[in-house]
């Protein structure tokens, strides 16, 4: 943890165990897909929102996720792992609403929005701090999805 310069709070960085638990107890399928967009891909939360399966791509450097409006309006890319990478298209094949929207929805089918997603984490985070799995959990707001 360290101390955020410009906000109240801190800055937290994950172990790879931290980050197998936060996944293991996602409250959903739909928000393990997110949290490990956020923790796997380094994806932001207004990101996350964006993704269709139409921007997760094969390229020579491997697969990869494109984000057409990132952090300052800016396109990138990053890498999928394949196991997240086939989670989603799974999800994505079995799914009513189809590859022409976005990967996360909502629990009602809808386009999803980073309050969704935080109050998501919130619900997860509370989860695991209340199994006492790591003294973190509970000061914990926000992870990889600012």
């Amino acid at each position: 943890m360290q101390e955020h310069e410009i906000k109240d709070g801190f800055k937290l960085w994950l172990s790879e165990q931290e980050v197998t638990s936060l996944l293991d107890q996602a409250i959903h399928p739909k928000a393990r897909i997110a949290f490990g967009l956020a923790a796997r891909s380094g994806l932001r939360s207004h990101e996350i929102t964006e993704v269709y399966p139409e921007n997760i791509v094969d390229t020579d450097a491997g697969s990869m996720i494109r984000v057409e409006h990132g952090k300052g309006d800016k396109f990138r890319e990053t890498p999928i792992p394949p196991e997240l990478k086939t989670t989603i298209e799974t999800a994505v094949e079995f799914r009513e609403q189809g590859v022409n929207e976005p990967v996360i929805l909502n629990t009602k089918g809808n386009s999803c929005s980073t309050r969704t997603l935080r109050n998501w984490l919130t619900e997860t985070r509370e989860k695991l701090a209340d199994r006492g799995q790591d003294k973190y959990w509970n000061e914990m707001r926000l992870i990889c999805m600012t």
